[in-house]
Order: C-alpha cells, then structure tokens, then sequence
C-alpha cells in the first residue's frame, strides 16, 4: 500500500512545517534567555551560528574527508565565531536584518576559496521531502 500525495499537498505540509519551526524558534528565543538569565543576543548568534555550520556541512559534504577542506572551514569558523562575536560580546550585537547577509557573505568567501583551493563547487542544498 502506497501513499502518494499531490503536490498541493507537500507544499501546505512543508509550509505548515516550516510555520511551525518558525513559531518555535521564536518561542525559544523568548524562553531561553528569560529561563536560563543569557541575553538574547547570544541566542540569536547561537542559531544563526549554528545555520552558518550546518549550510556549510550540507553543501559541501562531500569533502568531509579532505584535511584541506577542513582547515579553510575551520578557518572561517574561528574568523565567524571571534570576529562576528566581538560585536556581540562588546555591544548589543547585530541585527537579524543585517546578521543574515553577513553569515551569507562569509559561505560565499568560503566557497569562493574552496573553489579556487580544491576546484570544487558546493553541492546544490535540496530539501528532499
């Protein structure tokens, strides 16, 4: 017995899917820092962080087993996690509006020296639902 469904129902599923995610995420960003006392900054800058890593492991997965690879990924972590974090740490940190672009910036720098390193080009991210 197979289920098949149309594709007007995979888009309501993924759109309810993805609203629900959405909802969640901005339900612990509000509980988080008043539950455990952080400032929501550093929940914003975890999230965001923790988008930047799992974009970049999707897209170039693989390359896993390349040292070379994981030296310039390590790289633009450690220049995402102290340079993006300085402004967190000194002040109010950065907008979501501006946090984005910038997180966006830094994979295309990555690519771009993974490109010119390696001559590999990510992998297309598809949700495969």
């Amino acid at each position: 017995m197979k289920s098949r469904l149309g594709d007007k129902t995979r888009l309501v599923l993924v759109a309810m899917v993805v609203a629900a995610a959405f909802v969640g995420g901005i339900v612990l960003v509000d509980l988080i820092p008043a539950t455990y006392r952080i400032q929501p900054k550093w929940v914003r800058f975890l999230f965001v962080s923790i988008g930047f890593v799992g974009y970049a492991m999707k897209a170039y997965w693989k390359l896993r087993k390349s040292l070379v690879f994981w030296s310039i990924f390590l790289g633009f972590l450690a220049i995402h996690l102290l340079g993006i974090g300085s402004f967190f740490y000194l002040g109010a940190g950065l907008p979501l509006l501006v946090f984005g672009p910038v997180c966006a910036v830094e994979l295309m720098a990555m690519g771009f020296v993974i490109y010119w390193i390696l001559g590999v080009g990510p992998a297309s991210v598809r949700m495969n639902l």
